[in-house]
């Protein structure tokens, strides 16, 4: 009987301690999250970059956020400690985490190993994979927090791959990291350290990297590209990787590019070039097969932004509505369409098909999955949501239309 009174006792305190914690949830605000719940993520942004196994934003007050997988990515020595996130942890993260750092960013990159970003005063801060020289030999560690790159050169822009190539405030060029396939631009393949300037003599307002190889627009209109020339993806007509860039269409004015994948440039009257890989109708002309010089895209929407990898492209068009087009392997279009194959006519759409109706104002396209920022600064993600990419706090819930974080 006692013991049946103590049970009693137990139960009534186990009772008052849930009706206590239910209040204090009530009086705070905060719900218990069950399986198919989210907590929004109600951050505004004014930049996001997506990479193959980790996601970076920056918010509208500077401040950079980080989620997904701090390693390699499966089956690159996933194992080694890189520090992709900043956040100085191992661990991988399902939801944006703030890195805390006493500087205003504003734009950030997430490369394969590594990730960049370029602060309000032109300063490039690097994370993750570094590689360095001591003592002529090639010495990498994992930078687990930003670090402040060691020059006085101030930028404005930066991009990442397996390189890094940075715009300096004068317009002149600059390229780091590795040169195995000729991707710095210095007519070499000797891998860079330090910033190296290259074309020197030129100017450029805006340049696009893709793993290993690279766009650029100078500032009379004028395409470069190098690098490793997969599938005819330089432009120039040939399949030969290139250590030097090469001029594309010197007929022609340009005033914007995008080479995330397959390589898309405006021509300054506002018509859509592409080239490249098109095995999956990632060019969005209608057709299969590849394309080695740039060719003029005629679309019913006029795209303004897009971002692309080597088997789909994601566009916004003038009105702000998102289209899709190539392959959509794991949800990664955005139609709705759950298929998960790769080989099958069902899942290539060579034609852009029209994916939300919401506004947006930029997206960045990454291995298997896409984030964008509607115009009110909102976060949306789509695909495949491995190592937390996705940011919706799970590792196993996919989207197969856009979907706010």
């Amino acid at each position: 009987m006692k013991r049946f009174k103590r049970y009693l006792k137990f139960l009534s305190l186990i009772f008052i301690i849930f009706m206590l914690t239910m209040s204090v949830f009530a009086v705070s605000g905060c719900v218990t999250v069950h399986a198919g719940e989210r907590r929004p993520f109600e951050v505004l942004l004014q930049d996001v970059s997506a990479g193959l196994s980790h996601s970076l934003a920056i918010d509208i007050d500077g401040n950079i956020w980080a989620w997904g997988s701090n390693t390699a990515l499966e089956g690159m020595n996933s194992s080694r400690t890189m520090g992709k996130l900043g956040n100085n942890s191992r661990d991988t993260f399902f939801a944006p985490v703030q890195i805390t750092w006493d500087t205003q960013f504003v734009s950030v990159a997430a490369g394969i190993r590594h990730s960049v970003a370029l602060d309000s005063e032109g300063f490039i801060w690097i994370w993750g994979r570094i590689y360095v020289s001591q003592n002529g030999r090639t010495v990498r560690y994992s930078q687990m927090v930003p670090k402040k790159l060691n020059t006085e050169q101030r930028f404005q822009f930066v991009s990442a791959g397996s390189a890094t190539l940075a715009i300096a405030v004068d317009g002149s060029l600059w390229a780091w990291g590795n040169n195995d396939v000729g991707q710095l631009g210095d007519d070499t393949t000797v891998n860079r350290h330090t910033p190296t300037h290259i074309l020197q003599g030129l100017y450029f307002q805006a340049i696009s990297i893709s793993s290993s190889s690279n766009l650029a627009l100078d500032i009379h209109g004028n395409l470069w590209s190098w690098g490793y020339n997969f599938n005819g993806s330089l432009g120039d007509g040939t399949s030969i990787n290139r250590p030097m860039p090469v001029r594309l269409l010197p007929q022609t004015r340009f005033s914007a590019i995008s080479s995330q994948g397959t390589r898309f440039a405006w021509d300054i009257e506002g018509n859509l070039y592409a080239w490249g890989t098109n095995s999956n109708g990632q060019l969005g002309n209608g057709t299969i097969g590849g394309i080695s010089l740039p060719v003029r895209i005629n679309t019913l929407a006029r795209f303004t932004y897009l971002s692309a990898t080597t088997v789909r492209t994601i566009a916004i068009d003038s009105d702000g509505t998102l289209w899709a087009w190539g392959l959509n392997h794991g949800h990664s279009l955005g139609n709705g369409d759950s298929y998960l194959g790769v080989n099958n006519a069902r899942n290539r759409h060579p034609n852009p098909i029209q994916i939300s109706r919401v506004r947006f104002k930029t997206i960045s396209v990454g291995l298997g999955y896409n984030l964008a920022i509607d115009v009110t600064g909102r976060l949306w993600s789509w695909g495949l949501n491995l190592n937390g990419v996705l940011g919706n706090g799970a590792n196993d819930v996919h989207f197969s239309v856009p979907t706010r974080v």
